[in-house]
């Protein structure tokens, strides 16, 4: 006989490095293009999950169905139960890390706004031409090339903040109303078939719905958005938009440098108040798992197979929910982090004085 050890099961945490950038305005605030293209890549469900991402690839790891190993009622039963308490304590988890996680994004942000404003004050824009940051076309969000001025800036931001406002708030009230209809649905003397029905069409209505909110082509953060049949959001890079060509300059004025660093401060807190706003999705999630336990145990007796598949199709839309949330999160957050990142090379930073530590 031969002994079996567990996969080890761990979790990396988020890495301070962005929020440090964002705090450290004199670091750049520069996202690489290896790294545009892995978030693209993952919003196609075609790249790897891995580092800032780790946390989501162990919640979508615990989130995975656990295959019975015992026989009968009894062993099905409890390894449903098993499943769904385990996915509570890690959708508790998940919401408790979007929280602590993107909020310290949003005070770094108004920090490194903060500073710059006060540095421009005191200092003013660098003279002659700068070079745009390599993580521009996230907030340029446009084929071709920015211009010599930096205007588009203050009209590409606000267009960030009308985003997260109408699509994301809109989309997590289009959640909320399908996760509750989920958790309001009974099933009728535990009949497989009633529960299908009903489940589908939730389902069929949340993306019509969805539809609404969310037009099918180009987006903010320079990626293409759709909704999949089954609620996915699907983010693509869009065609046409290019990486950052190099070398590329404009001529900072205060005046825009300005405009530009107010129009920041204005979408980052439109970003903070949809992340607090995501955060209440918790407890209607929670309920209708444990709600899906109920049921499943009241059916498990006369109609396992009916328990299981109504607790599988929860599990999913909870899924598809948490890969929602941090699409739309990243999406957002890169754009605004590109725009502080084209107004951080223009002010110009004080020199330091002898003996003070760089």
């Amino acid at each position: 006989m031969s002994d079996t050890v567990l996969n080890l099961r761990y979790v990396n945490t988020p890495t301070v490095k962005e929020i440090w950038e964002a705090g450290n305005p004199d670091s750049g605030l520069v996202e690489s293009d290896s790294d545009v293209q892995e978030l693209a890549d993952e919003y196609n469900g075609t790249g790897e999950v891995a580092g800032k991402e780790a946390y989501y690839q162990f919640l979508q790891r615990n989130l995975q169905e656990v295959t019975p190993n015992v026989a009968g009622n009894e062993g099905l039963w409890e390894t449903i139960k098993s499943g769904l308490s385990t996915m509570i304590e890690n959708i508790k988890k998940f919401f408790k890390w979007l929280f602590s996680f993107f909020t310290s994004k949003k005070r770094a942000t108004d920090q490194a706004t903060e500073k710059l404003t006060k540095i421009l004050k005191e200092v003013g824009v660098k003279e002659g031409d700068v070079q745009y940051p390599k993580d521009y076309p996230a907030i340029w969000n446009a084929p071709g090339k920015p211009g010599t001025d930096i205007n588009w800036v203050n009209t590409n931001i606000a267009a960030v903040g009308k985003a997260i406002n109408e699509v994301g708030k809109g989309y997590t009230k289009c959640l909320k109303d399908y996760v509750q209809k989920v958790n309001g649905l009974s099933i009728g003397n535990g009949q497989l078939s009633h529960g299908e029905e009903d489940f589908k069409k939730a389902e069929t209505e949340f993306v019509t719905n969805l539809g609404k909110v969310i037009k099918t082509g180009a987006f903010v953060g320079g990626v293409t958005l759709s909704v999949n049949p089954k609620g996915r959001l699907v983010a693509k890079a869009t065609p046409g938009i290019t990486k950052a060509v190099p070398g590329l300059k404009y001529k900072a004025t205060t005046s825009g440098v300005n405009a530009a660093l107010s129009a920041i401060t204005h979408a980052n807190e439109d970003f903070g108040s949809f992340t607090t706003e995501l955060t209440s999705l918790e407890n209607v999630m929670v309920a209708t798992l444990n709600k899906a336990m109920e049921v499943a145990k009241q059916l498990e007796l006369d109609n396992p197979l009916a328990s299981k598949k109504i607790t599988d199709d929860v599990k999913q839309i909870v899924n598809t929910a948490l890969a929602n949330i941090k699409t739309l999160e990243n999406i957002f957050f890169k754009a605004i982090n590109s725009a502080l990142s084209v107004a951080n090379v223009a002010v110009d930073k004080p020199s330091k004085k002898e003996g003070e530590d760089k």
